[in-house]
């Protein structure tokens, strides 16, 4: 069974006084099945474009129980499984890339591993234009000695990034 609400006490007293991602707002919560694989979140969505789109969705779990997560397309299986595994709830994001065609799909959010105390939580689902990392050095500043870095990333927001160039000292 499932509600929407914005603390996991709202589907059962007893369970953790614990919120949305990023403290509030709603958020789907589930009380996840004890005998078998089953879709706990099920969107269609129509691409225009081919290409590579990113799906991603945020998880924190009621039990210290570990239990496996996936998501499917059009009823086939393309990402995880992703091992939910938290002593304490957390909100943990979850993504992955599929390449599309045109069209109408049906993206699933699946409970892989079934099992008593896999009850969770699903917030920010997102699916979009895949994650595109880059950078330009911009070296006509001070004839090379300092570098600009500028950010040509891309991807579903919020985006987050860290370059990290082995040196302890740069910041």
């Amino acid at each position: 069974s499932y509600c929407v609400g914005n603390n996991f006490q709202v589907k059962c007293t007893g369970w953790d006084n614990f919120g949305g991602h990023g403290g509030s707002g709603q958020f789907l919560i589930i009380d996840g099945s004890t005998n078998s694989a089953v879709d706990v979140w099920r969107n269609t969505v129509v691409v225009s474009t081919e290409g590579e789109y990113c799906f991603s969705f945020w998880v924190a779990s009621q039990y210290a129980s570990v239990f496996d997560l996936g998501f499917t397309i059009n009823g086939t299986s393309q990402g995880g499984p992703f091992t939910v595994s938290q002593p304490d709830p957390i909100w943990t994001e979850y993504s992955g890339t599929v390449f599309l065609a045109p069209g109408t799909h049906t993206i699933a959010i699946r409970q892989l591993s079934p099992g008593a105390q896999r009850d969770f939580g699903i917030d920010d689902i997102s699916f979009g234009t895949s994650l595109n990392a880059g950078f330009i050095v911009d070296l006509s500043i001070n004839c090379g000695a300092n570098l600009n870095f500028i950010n040509t990333s891309s991807g579903p927001l919020p985006l987050t990034y860290s370059w990290n160039f082995g040196d302890p000292t740069s910041g």
